[in-house]
């Protein structure tokens, strides 16, 4: 994790006095959040230039008072914060908590740079106060970048063979099978406990504009090309964004674990009758269904509480519900291939897996429910004249599993 974000380096360092804070701070302009100015707590603002001279406000009084940094007239406390405008600027741009407590002059394009704020202005005072008031968040979220994310599940999504894992033993659940379900409960409550974000890494328009040419890219791009229920389901699948990225967060933070997950994404996010449907792809040549299974429920262990569902809600229009499915969509193999062969008996016991009861307990409480679906790509593409192709699914490829009934 990268160091500025740290707890211990938005606290003063211990014994540090409001003197020695300034001295090492030459040239910097930063906020401290819970300092006490003749015995009352309050927040102000700081400018320390590298000749050592110096002005700073108060959160209450719009205006510039002149800074001795040997006797500056505030004292630190032990909440006192100390952050830097980056420091601010990155909090607002990656945590909502924080974004909210910043006006819209200071707002270009959805980035936040505090430094637009003068000084001893109102607007100033404003965010002062407000971040004040979410210091605990603050705190939080500094603390949240520390907590380790190697999740069980994670260890079973990193090591997937490509013809999948055993889910069941004749009409039970196979030991994996019970590993991945207890796994999912301990990811889902970690997760949980992950401050809410920003933005899920779909916000460029300009991204996938050309056809591809792998299989995925070429369902995501027909599909952005006929988003109103593309396959023909039976019940309306319809396409609103791909490579959404539950763990999106500035490429210069980092979160705690053995890999980055910051760059993970749901293949494509669709939308179940107003609900959200997270939805992994598994085209000709890629993992079998019951291994995407795997990977579905660590995505899903990660959007399954209320703060992913309130920034789903926030970031992308268009949902009437918030009961949210999970979805894979599998290309229908030719068996006859030796790395394919075994697909359709991995497709039958991922939806005994699926429709199991112990199964249903486990995720019903996050999730109404998953389909699977099987398609093939038409020998008539969607548009002759821009080569767009397109899909339909097989004939008996269709499964809707509902868990709560």
């Amino acid at each position: 994790m990268v160091e500025h974000l740290k707890v211990n380096h938005i606290r003063p360092q211990t014994g540090e006095t409001a003197a020695a804070l300034l001295h090492r701070s030459l040239g910097k302009r930063f906020l401290l959040l819970n300092v006490t100015v003749d015995g009352l707590t309050t927040s102000v603002c700081v400018n320390v230039q590298s000749n050592g001279s110096a002005a700073w406000r108060k959160k209450e009084e719009n205006k510039k008072r002149s800074l001795k940094l040997d006797s500056p007239g505030f004292s630190l406390t032990d909440r006192t914060l100390v952050l830097s405008y980056d420091d601010v600027n990155m909090l607002a741009n990656n945590f909502h908590v924080i974004f909210e407590a910043i006006p819209s002059t200071a707002v270009a394009d959805g980035c936040v740079a505090v430094g637009k704020l003068p000084r001893d202005g109102a607007e100033m005072g404003r965010v002062l106060d407000a971040l004040e008031h979410r210091s605990a968040d603050i705190l939080a979220i500094c603390n949240a970048l520390e907590l380790s994310l190697d999740t069980k599940l994670l260890s079973l999504r990193r090591s997937l063979p490509h013809n999948g894992v055993r889910l069941m033993i004749g009409d039970r659940l196979s030991d994996y099978a019970g590993e991945l379900l207890s796994a999912f409960s301990e990811s889902q409550r970690v997760y949980a406990g992950l401050p809410l974000l920003r933005g899920f890494g779909t916000e460029n328009t300009g991204r996938g504009k050309d056809l591809p040419n792998k299989g995925d890219a070429r369902l995501r791009y027909y599909m952005q090309h006929n988003p109103s229920n593309p396959l023909g389901t039976s019940r309306p699948l319809d396409y609103l964004a791909y490579e959404l990225k539950p763990l999106n967060i500035s490429d210069t933070l980092k979160w705690n674990c053995c890999f980055d997950p910051r760059t993970e994404s749901v293949d494509l996010l669709m939308s179940l009758g107003g609900s959200p449907l997270f939805t992994e792809v598994k085209m000709a040549g890629d993992k079998f269904v019951s291994a995407a299974t795997v990977q579905l429920l660590y995505y899903g262990s990660i959007l399954a509480n209320d703060r992913q569902k309130n920034r789903l809600a926030r970031e992308i229009k268009g949902f009437t519900l918030q009961e949210p499915w999970l979805c894979i969509i599998a290309q229908q193999r030719d068996e006859s291939k030796a790395n394919e062969a075994g697909f359709a008996r991995d497709l039958g016991a991922t939806l005994s897996f699926l429709e199991n009861e112990e199964t249903r307990r486990a995720l019903c409480p996050f999730f109404g429910g998953m389909a699977v679906v099987v398609i093939e790509e038409c020998s008539q593409p969607f548009c002759t004249t821009k080569g767009i192709p397109s899909f339909r699914v097989v004939e008996y490829g269709e499964h809707f599993i509902e868990w709560r009934k």
